[in-house]
């Protein structure tokens, strides 16, 4: 496993608890990510041992809805997209961080397209390439993997 530690977000009347798992197996991955509500508890960090920037994190979980993103440094975020992204989406609420906010729809992913994200992130250290990846920054780029 490539991970070092899950960080989860626990929020309540504006303040925020954060619970560590040190050197978590795949149960304690899944486990985690369960507990997320979109309520309460709203985003899981999962940071990678080799390098303390590299992370994935889930935020939502409300109604089966999370965004994903993934970074392997300070300069590439990677978001992944449930669907292609269109024109004319429509929105979703979601409350990632203790905020939330109105998402277009193709930025939410049901529970099977985490567990696959997560699976592959903990197990080898990269994105699933199967998954369809978009860099954030510096204009729209769609990448696989």
């Amino acid at each position: 496993m490539f991970i070092r530690e899950i960080v989860l977000e626990e929020w309540h009347e504006g303040n925020i608890t954060e619970h560590c798992t040190e050197n978590p197996g795949w149960d304690d991955i899944v486990r985690n990510l369960d507990r997320l509500d979109g309520k309460a508890i709203d985003l899981m960090m999962l940071n990678t041992k080799n390098d303390g920037d590299a992370f994935i994190g889930v935020g939502g979980g409300n109604d089966g809805q999370y965004y994903v993103e993934g970074s392997f440094d300070e300069n590439r975020l990677f978001l992944l997209l449930g669907t292609p992204r269109c024109d004319c989406p429509k929105y979703v609420l979601m409350k990632t961080g203790g905020v939330t906010e109105e998402y277009p729809d193709y930025m939410s992913v049901d529970y099977d397209t985490v567990i696959r994200a997560i699976r592959t992130f903990a197990q080898k250290g990269v994105l699933d390439d199967y998954l369809i990846w978009e860099k954030t920054g510096d204009g729209w780029e769609p990448i696989r993997g």
